[in-house]
């Protein structure tokens, strides 16, 4: 849906790039789509809030919303899949270094 904002230098229009916002920062991971929210610390399991009706995060639903769980759960997966991809490619290739030159004198 585009949104725009008017200033005194003129107007500025976006649009809407992504249906979900994804991070995944030393273990801790979270995916969130519209006002649903997944996130885990680190060796913990999901956890799912709807943010709209609990900002503050407070009460977990994954155990009450299985079938939404199961979604983000996996579409945080291919996004991981896809940024691993993507970064395996990015790699440089592997220099082969003629060996070092003798230092014995001659």
């Amino acid at each position: 849906m585009p949104r725009s904002w008017s200033g005194a230098r003129g107007t500025i229009r976006w649009r809407r790039r992504h249906d979900s916002l994804w991070w995944c920062h030393k273990g801790n991971r979270a995916v969130r789509r519209g006002d649903w929210k997944l996130v885990a610390a680190k060796g913990t399991p999901w956890e799912l809030y709807d943010l709209a009706k609990d900002r503050g995060e407070t009460k977990s639903l994954a155990a009450s919303e299985p079938a939404r769980l199961a979604e983000l759960d996996a579409a945080w997966n291919r996004i991981s899949e896809e940024c691993r991809s993507l970064a395996a490619g990015d790699r440089p290739p592997v220099e082969k270094r003629a060996p070092f030159p003798s230092t014995r004198m001659r």
